[in-house]
This record gives C-alpha cells, sequence and structure tokens, in this order.
C-alpha cells in the first residue's frame, strides 16, 4: 500500500507541474546571468511539456518581447520576457493591471 501512495503523490504532482504555467523573465543587461540561461530554462520546460521549442506566439507586452508556449489544448504553460535594459538584481515591472 505504501508503494501506491507514493505513485499517486508523484502523479498528483506531476499534474500539478503540467497544469501550471511557467513564467521565464531575463534582464537583458544582465553583466552575470547570461541569456543563454533563460534559453536553457526554456529547452527544459518545452522538453517536459513535450513542445516544440519555437514558440506558439510572439508579443510586445508594453514594449517588452513576451514569448508563449501553449499545449495542445491551446493552454498557455510557458511564458519568457525579456527586459532589454534590466540589469541584475532588478526588479521585474508589473505587466499586468489588477483589480
Amino acid at each position: 500500500m505504501f508503494q501506491l501512495d507514493l505513485i499517486s503523490d508523484a502523479f498528483d504532482k506531476l499534474q500539478t507541474i503540467l497544469t501550471s504555467q511557467i513564467s521565464v523573465w531575463h534582464g537583458g543587461a544582465d553583466p552575470v546571468v547570461k541569456p543563454e540561461n533563460a534559453d536553457e530554462i526554456i529547452k527544459q520546460w518545452t522538453d517536459v511539456h513535450c513542445l516544440d521549442l519555437t514558440p506558439s506566439s510572439t508579443e510586445r507586452v508594453d514594449g517588452y518581447p513576451r514569448q508563449v508556449w501553449r499545449n495542445p489544448a491551446g493552454k498557455s504553460v510557458i511564458e519568457s520576457y525579456t527586459i532589454p535594459a534590466m540589469t541584475r538584481g532588478t526588479r521585474p515591472i508589473r505587466i499586468c493591471c489588477g483589480t
């Protein structure tokens, strides 16, 4: 019974991962963390979701590049923002408006 509980817990965690959206932010002026690190994070998550590396859509939000990857059901599961002038340790600006 214990092994079945472990398998069930692992499946529940996997379902949570696959139904959650990941958001990757990177500063284009970061002198410490290279932009390739953000690319590698995206590669890992597209592998988890069995998605192509090419984003489903690309747009600009408040002037900043945003890429989105959608699962076969059309749900956005990965998004990536690049803030060109953002350096290390700079807090991201608020993109979305609250209620």
